[in-house]
């Protein structure tokens, strides 16, 4: 049966190790924490499954991709797969699966355009000198 390597996404120190060889875990659980640029990131399991070998210790300094662990998916469980893209979005090629999790997770993620001009409808005052005054007229105004 295939094995799932639990690798950080990026270079990190390691913070706690919460599992141990043959231990069985389930999907979600937290197995590694690492922190990286002053922030905590938890490494959780994609699916059941068993701890295979435990490969990184606490205070370990990791780089992006160094293997942390390994886990025996539980049978049935399949082979680990790419998260689901969000409904009515076409799952993007080469998007990390924690990053899809993340989306999967926050619906309103998509970057959503600023309207141009304030809730009251109402242009800047740079805006408005723009129409009138050489100093401001960088900026486009339709």
């Amino acid at each position: 049966m295939a094995v799932v390597e639990i690798r950080p996404p990026l270079a990190a120190s390691v913070v706690a190790v919460l599992v141990e060889a043959g231990q069985p875990v389930r999907k979600g659980e937290v197995m590694v924490v690492v922190e990286a640029m002053k922030m905590e990131h938890e490494m959780r399991s994609e699916h059941d499954g068993e701890v295979a070998s435990v490969r990184a210790r606490v205070g370990d300094p990791v780089a992006e991709g160094d293997l942390l662990l390994v886990l025996r998916p539980e049978v049935g469980a399949g082979a680990p797969s790419t998260a689901a893209a969000p409904a009515g979005m076409p799952a993007e090629p080469g998007v990390r699966t924690d990053l899809q999790v993340l989306r999967d997770r926050e619906p309103g993620w998509q970057m959503r355009a600023v309207p141009k001009l304030s809730p009251s409808g109402v242009r800047s005052a740079c805006e408005r000198r723009a129409r009138t005054s050489p100093t401001c007229a960088t900026r486009a105004v339709s």
